[in-house]
């Protein structure tokens, strides 16, 4: 529903944008001159982002955060190796999912979908949030 209106009004913004471009008056159609001129920017600013995300991304950024992750969780497995078990299987749930992720980014290396990759780094900052979570339930005990 939020999404039909946004696209209404979006549409409706370029076609007042429009108009005024060809049929306005002098001052509307230096405004909207000034609109798209500015719209062009922030297109080839996003283009330039995502370029620079690409470029990360086949750098390995993703690897390097999930090994720190691996590392994390050997340290805390090695300091808790006695204490309670609900934890050591938390860690051990994180671990898996980890590596599932690590899977994912061999998969989306190869096929290079965006989509995938933005779901991926959402999903590397939800592991990254729920271990943090964990190592704080740790330091509160």
């Amino acid at each position: 529903m939020i999404k039909h209106i946004i696209k209404i009004g979006l549409l409706l913004l370029v076609g007042i944008l429009g108009y005024n471009y060809f049929f306005g008056t002098a001052t509307e159609k230096a405004n909207s001159q000034k609109i798209f001129g500015q719209v062009k920017e922030v297109a080839v600013s996003v283009k330039d982002l995502v370029r620079q995300e690409k470029h990360k991304f086949d750098a390995g950024k993703y690897d390097k955060a999930l090994q720190k992750l691996g590392g994390a969780y050997k340290g805390i497995r090695e300091k808790l190796s006695g204490l309670d078990k609900n934890i050591l299987k938390r860690i051990d749930g994180l671990d898996k999912r980890k590596a599932q992720l690590q899977d994912e980014l061999q998969e989306v290396k190869k096929s290079g979908d965006t989509d995938k990759q933005n779901e991926l780094q959402d999903k590397l900052s939800k592991l990254v949030d729920d271990t943090e979570t964990l190592i704080n339930s740790v330091k509160d005990k």
